[in-house]
């Protein structure tokens, strides 16, 4: 269960040049962190999105936690994301209310 829980915005360095950016959710407790990007768009979430999530995480100090990656997305996701086997992946799927 996650103690603490906010966003995270930081430098990173991609192809030899820093930029900030940010990271939509971060969730962790003395032994774990939920690292997250939501996209509320018509198009689905694909691998690409997870990596820079991953490439994001690097730069985040989260000490020796394990790590958890969480999508969330308003169109799902493309097959690429759905094929991974992956226990830290976390996926959640926009639904309409009835």
């Amino acid at each position: 269960m996650p103690l603490h829980f906010g966003k995270w915005w930081g430098n990173i360095c991609e192809n030899g040049k820093w930029h900030e950016t940010e990271v939509d959710i971060i969730e962790y407790n003395e032994s774990s962190v939920i690292i997250g990007e939501c996209k509320y768009k018509s198009k689905k979430i694909g691998k690409s999105i997870l990596d820079d999530l991953k490439t994001k995480s690097l730069f985040i100090p989260i000490g020796n936690r394990k790590i958890y990656y969480l999508l969330a997305g308003k169109s799902g996701f493309t097959d690429d994301i759905l094929s991974l086997k992956d226990d830290n992946l976390l996926l959640i799927e926009s639904c309409e209310l009835l």
